[in-house]
């Protein structure tokens, strides 16, 4: 019996129209709304806060929020060639476009 590769079958999808049907929302979604239900609790925000003011958060996280709050700064990043090379990291939209 032969088997197809891999990368088959998803050329095989494709063709057929396989993947997530139009009526389901995608996992990225999902996952958004339970983190936010998660995180949207007032313990939760409070003890957020606390870290926070008492500098105790994970660097990490802090950045991240900063990130979030005033958007992350433009980074100019050389190149060896003729031009320069500008990315502009937007902040993450509060609505949750998709």
């Amino acid at each position: 019996m032969l088997t197809k590769a891999r990368g088959d079958r998803s050329q095989a999808n494709l063709l057929r129209g396989g993947g997530r049907s139009s009526g389901r929302p995608p996992k990225s979604d999902r996952a958004r709304a339970l983190a936010l239900r998660l995180l949207d609790r007032p313990k939760h925000l409070q003890t957020l806060a606390e870290k926070l003011d008492t500098c105790t958060l994970h660097p990490s996280i802090h950045v991240a929020l900063m990130y979030y709050g005033w958007g992350k700064p433009k980074e100019v990043i050389e190149t060896t060639a003729a031009t320069k090379v500008v990315i502009n990291f937007l902040p993450l939209d509060e609505g949750g476009s998709s």
